[in-house]
């Protein structure tokens, strides 16, 4: 599901603080732990919607309402408020992304504080189209690799998930790192696609699996 790529979904109507500090959390907190469609229409930007979800409204509340990745709570942290623009780091709390970090950025429209955009705020560096970009190996050396996929919100948000799910296995973060960029070289655009819009590539698996095979046997081997 895409929510789970997200590594969170959009879920509820909020916004009733006494300040913007206390709407930001109370919006967060309530988008990110609970399953009420109604947040896609009330809470997020078009903005939002078509960057994470290619515009379509459905598909966010389909997200919405399944909350099998949603961590028991959040922390809603380094708020910073320029106008009608706003930034804060969240942490995930419990579930099955415990300890995902989000960098989130709101926007105020109509005196309502709307999420905008979110990224994670823990992904390797390689970004962009067919772009080369600097990673961690499994050693923990600094190298460069090409990247087939794109540097969205959502992309990168997949990749920390994937990230957060291998050291939550008890692998090192130098081997999660490498995983992390080979799979960004071998995972297609096409798939990427498939992905977001819910489905799972036949090839994901084995892909995962070689990555995996390959980085250990290169933090065996010391190369």
């Amino acid at each position: 599901m895409t929510a789970a790529l997200a590594g969170f979904a959009l879920a509820a109507c909020g916004g009733g603080g006494t300040s913007d500090e206390d709407q930001i959390r109370e919006v967060s907190e309530q988008a990110i732990t609970s399953s009420d469609p109604a947040i896609c229409d009330d809470l997020a930007t078009q903005h939002f919607i078509d960057s994470f979800y290619s515009g379509s409204i459905s598909d966010c509340k389909k997200d919405v309402e399944d909350t099998s990745d949603n961590p028991d709570s959040i922390k809603v942290e380094a708020i910073k408020i320029d106008g009608d623009k706003a930034s804060a780091d969240i942490t995930y709390v419990g579930g099955p992304s415990d300890g995902q970090g989000l960098f989130a950025e709101y926007v105020k429209e109509e005196d309502q504080w709307k999420f905008d955009n979110a990224t994670a705020s823990s992904t390797p560096s390689t970004t962009g189209s067919s772009s080369t970009g600097t990673g961690t190996d499994a050693t923990g050396a600094t190298g460069t690799g090409t990247s087939t996929t794109s540097g969205d919100a959502l992309t990168e948000l997949f990749f920390s998930t994937i990230r957060q799910e291998v050291t939550s296995k008890g692998l090192s973060n130098e081997i999660a790192d490498c995983i992390v960029n080979k799979l960004r070289q071998t995972i297609t655009p096409q798939e990427i696609e498939q992905i977001k819009s819910g489905q799972r590539p036949g090839t994901l698996a084995a892909k995962s699996r070689t990555a995996g095979q390959q980085c250990a046997q290169q933090a065996l081997s010391g190369d």
